[in-house]
């Protein structure tokens, strides 16, 4: 933060900082195209009320394999509910502290350009949550009508795996499960996945054949 090497009376006043964050997060909403009004209105706000680490905390015991640390079984039961999509495909694992967005963008490229339909999920995005995801030969954003029906179709198994795991799923593994759906629904030929919040100790280990680049 740069605040501290400024006057006080050079400095915005809490309230109207505030107010531009605001501004700006709505600004990023109709850069988007609008979508949090539009098909994928549902689907913002349902996932919306899974961003719950800022409510509950990090685990006691995050980092470690005792009960109290993260739950990976919970992710392997999603994928259970929907079908198991991950064994579906071979995958790319991409992990390292550095690079690993570029590396995952150049590799999905190369292997578009040899005529493979590949499948990338990678974060964080830059406008809207659909960078995350791109299946196809484009590589582009997964597109909105594609990413609606799928939460549609997956919604109620979400649903019932939410309420089975007491609401402890998170924004971010729900979403990670959408995306290999997605990925096995689209019939990849390969999926490249970089490694973020939670993916390195997720079900991603259980992927029908994981190399992992650093």
């Amino acid at each position: 933060m740069l605040g501290h090497r400024f006057p006080t009376a050079l400095r915005l006043p809490h309230g109207l900082l505030q107010r531009r964050s605001i501004m700006a997060r709505r600004g990023l909403t109709i850069m988007a195209g609008g979508e949090a009004e539009g098909p994928l209105a549902g689907f913002f706000d349902y996932m919306e009320r899974l961003r719950n680490y800022e409510r509950s905390g990090v685990p006691r015991g995050a980092g470690t394999d005792s009960d109290d640390g993260f739950d990976l079984g919970r992710m392997r039961r999603l994928l259970r509910r929907l079908g198991d999509p991950h064994t579906h495909f071979p995958a790319v694992h991409i992990a390292g502290t550095k690079g690993k967005g570029s590396t995952a963008a150049f590799l999905s490229n190369i292997m578009r350009a040899q005529g493979y339909n590949v499948g990338c999920y990678s974060s964080p995005h830059l406008l809207t949550i659909r960078e995350r995801i791109s299946v196809g030969n484009d590589g582009g954003p997964v597109p909105v009508r594609l990413l609606s029906d799928l939460f549609d179709e997956a919604k109620k198994a979400i649903d019932e795996a939410i309420e089975s795991e007491n609401g402890s799923l998170t924004h971010f593994e729900v979403f990670t499960a959408l995306s290999f759906l997605l990925f096995s629904q689209q019939n990849v030929d390969i999926a490249i996945i970089e490694v973020s919040y939670r993916t390195s100790v997720t079900a991603l280990y259980d992927l029908n054949f994981c190399v992992h680049c650093c």
